[in-house]
């Protein structure tokens, strides 16, 4: 799932001949801190997976996704992404069924803590 990627560039591949795909990321995000404490960021973009296998194809993604991130004390943060992939279109060869806009969704959830 390169388009889940923070990367701008991603190379995913496997064994026994299996597709090597290529992810494009260019994000783009508004952050808003409305206080020392607490931060949100609104994230969009454009993602595109490209796959090697036989004939190449290209999947294109407009994802959305807010992270919210609370900094309970100063080296400590804890922090929760809500992201959908937001699939448009498919571009070269290849057919079958495509997921939806809303189809591919994650919640990712961390602590960080930092120097």
């Amino acid at each position: 799932m390169t388009e889940a990627s923070s990367d701008f560039l991603v190379l995913s591949g496997g064994n026994n001949g299996s597709s090597t795909i290529i992810g494009i990321n260019l994000p783009a995000g508004l952050l808003l801190q409305p206080d020392p404490h607490l931060a949100l960021t609104l994230q969009a973009g454009y993602s595109a997976a490209i796959s090697t296998s036989g004939s190449v194809r290209a999947l294109h993604f407009i994802p959305v996704g807010l992270e919210a991130v609370v900094t309970p004390a100063p080296r400590v943060d804890i922090g929760a992404r809500f992201f959908l992939d937001g699939y448009v279109a498919q571009s070269g060869g290849g057919s079958g069924g495509h997921p939806n806009y809303f189809d591919l969704r994650a919640l990712m959830l961390y602590i960080r803590v930092h120097a």
